[in-house]
């Protein structure tokens, strides 16, 4: 049913007004309050920095693909960064780089409301006795006394004040530690506050790792490497430092192979040494005691296919051969994956006789080794990456073996024709003297075991070259540089947006209070929703007396007075001009609106005319 006032659809625009005009103070009071706590939060909560750097990691050492009993390497993938990123968050890394910065202990100047975290700025250095330390993680307070002297107290119910001087090491409640003052340390008693904390190694890792952000980009080989910290130095030292660390380790790790590589090498030098010395020496006496025979036998004598050097060079090419041969087989037979990602089985690095296939097989089996140490110092249990490439291992387990014996078949097969055309060497030298063959034997032993000896000592160099010249792959794409502005808070973004939503909820506020108001706020809107005319409204000062109290009578001049004379005036054309109504009546919505204090006034007003006046009390409720 639509009221005679307005449409039911029609908006009151001047009763919004009016709501506005008398809520106001609300939405203003609310944004003001926003933006006090706005400027608080601002002002007290500490600022986050942050910074990144892009680093390109090799992927060329992770897994093999095994196409057509061919070594294929397959392309970068996302899941190889991945596993990269594992080793990055590892433990064993961050806590390299707590150590490599110094982060165990962490530097505060005290203020009246928060500490200022300083970072490389400190004048003096904390050395602790990590043994005996017992305060990790605790705010250790420093206050200097002097330009060497200082107090410090641990935060706690007990705070033990400890008196020291800088050099000398004290005794804080049980934790040993010491002071001493940086170069150009300078004493200022009116700043001369200080608080510390002494971090453990593992929680400052844990700490590091919490606020470390690694993430691969779309071309698998690239990582952003982001840290968020209170300090802008320190965000983009953390950040290079962690790259830093990383490369040195992928180098070190590269490095363990071809130490393992010299180890066996080493050792098949020991034993080609001592077969060297064996034919040197046994050529010698048997030089010395034949010496004048030896005379007439100066010349040697050619075999019918292949000059002396030539055969000499093959015997110990075909006996090297076989010793690199003997010393995989063994190691393949042992073999074993171990669960300590520090204890690698590197294969030994060989140089096959005829079929290349093996030294690629037993390089691409190092790298998997490798990449599955660096995936263990990661995984707690069975990771889905690392079960993969085991599977990998065993198959590039099985390509060895199969190359080492088609390797080992070629070298039989030299070493018959070997011992062929010697063979047809002995039968020309049947007709010789007997110390002539004899000669020939000593001396093609020595030989052949000096030039294996020669050959295996060139490769130990060679691998000691590799191992000096090992490089990273991996490099830094782009350094990380101190944030100019902080990450959070964001200041423009909560000064602006805090007033604003205080006005937001002011306004609905208003609206909430509009819509489950059931009281009329003023005449217009009475008139508005009623068809009934209002003839007079009766003006109440908050400094008017509580209580039924005559008014008109106690202060004839006053605003409420003159409305009930004007109430009472316009009574008067109610019903007929100078009539008037026999019979009021006076009413509300409920108890305590005023209807008694009308009344009683109404009627002193009516008798101020000469109106004969009958007041009657009928709330039979009470």
């Amino acid at each position: 049913m639509e009221t005679p006032g307005r449409k039911a659809n029609e908006v009151d625009l001047q009763l919004i007004v009016r709501l506005l005009v008398r809520d106001a103070w609300i939405p203003l009071l609310l944004s003001l309050f926003a933006g006090m706590l706005a400027y608080i939060y601002i002002r007290y909560t500490s600022e986050k920095y942050e910074s990144t750097a892009t680093l390109k990691i090799d992927l060329s050492s992770a897994q093999e693909a095994i196409s057509g009993g061919a070594l294929v390497a397959p392309g970068p993938s996302y899941e190889q960064a991945v596993a990269e990123i594992q080793v990055m968050r590892s433990r064993e890394l961050n806590a390299k780089v707590v150590s490599r910065l110094g982060l165990q202990i962490s530097f505060q100047e005290r203020g009246t409301f928060k500490n200022t975290d300083i970072y490389q700025k400190e004048q003096f250095l904390v050395e602790i006795d990590s043994a005996s330390f017992q305060h990790f993680d605790r705010p250790i307070e420093l206050d200097f006394t002097g330009p060497t002297s200082f107090e410090l107290r641990v935060n706690g119910p007990d705070k033990e004040v400890v008196q020291g001087r800088f050099g000398k090491q004290l005794n804080l409640g049980g934790s040993l530690l010491t002071l001493r003052p940086k170069v150009g340390f300078r004493f200022q008693p009116s700043s001369a506050a200080y608080c510390f904390t002494v971090h453990s190694l593992n929680s400052r890792a844990a700490d590091l790792l919490s606020r470390l952000q690694i993430t691969p980009t779309a071309a698998a080989s690239l990582v952003m490497v982001t840290f968020q910290d209170g300090v802008d130095r320190r965000a983009a030292d953390v950040a290079n430092m962690l790259g830093t660390v990383y490369l040195e380790d992928e180098r070190s790790i590269r490095r363990k192979s071809l130490d393992q590589t010299l180890a066996f090498l080493d050792t098949l030098l020991m034993r080609v040494k001592e077969e060297y010395d064996i034919s040197e020496k046994a050529l010698k006496g048997y030089q010395t005691a034949n010496i004048d025979k030896l005379a007439s036998t100066i010349k040697a004598v050619e075999t019918p296919t292949t000059s002396p050097d030539e055969s000499i060079k093959m015997a110990a090419k075909l006996k090297s051969a076989a010793l690199e041969l003997d010393g995989l087989e063994a190691y393949l037979r042992r073999f074993e994956l171990s669960d300590d990602p520090k204890k690698i089985n590197f294969a030994p690095l060989v140089q096959p006789f005829a079929v290349e296939q093996l030294r690629v097989a037993v390089d691409q089996l190092n790298n998997l080794l490798v990449q599955r140490s660096l995936l263990l110092e990661k995984a707690a249990g069975k990771l889905p990456q690392l079960r993969n490439l085991e599977l990998t291992i065993e198959k590039q387990i099985v390509i060895i073996n199969a190359a080492v014996q088609e390797d080992r078949s070629r070298v039989r097969q030299a070493r018959a024709q070997f011992e062929a055309q010697r063979q047809t060497t002995r039968k020309t030298l049947t007709e010789e003297p007997g110390i002539r063959r004899d000669l020939e034997v000593y001396e093609r032993a020595f030989q052949t075991n000096s030039a294996t000896y020669f050959r295996l000592n060139d490769r130990r160099y060679e691998a000691r070259i590799a191992k000096a010249a090992v490089v990273s792959r991996s490099r830094f794409v782009e350094r990380a540089v101190p944030a100019a502005e902080p990450v959070s808070p964001k200041k423009n973004v909560i000064l602006y947006s805090a007033p604003a939503i205080g006005l937001i909820i002011g306004l609905l506020l208003i609206v909430l209070k509009e819509l489950t108001r059931q009281t009329m706020a003023d005449r217009r809107e009475l008139e508005s929703l009623s068809s009934v005319p209002v003839i007079a409204e009766i003006v109440r000062s908050s400094k008017a007396p509580q209580g039924l109290v005559l008014e008109v009578l106690t202060e004839p001049k006053s605003a409420m007075t003159e409305s009930f004379r004007s109430l009472r005036a316009n009574l008067q054309f109610v019903g007929g001009v100078g009539e008037g109504p026999r019979v009021i009546s006076i009413t509300s919505t409920v108890s305590g609106e005023g209807k008694s204090f009308v009344s009683v006034n109404l009627a002193a007003t009516l008798t101020l005319i000469k109106k004969r006046v009958l007041l009657v009390d009928l709330d039979l409720r009470k």
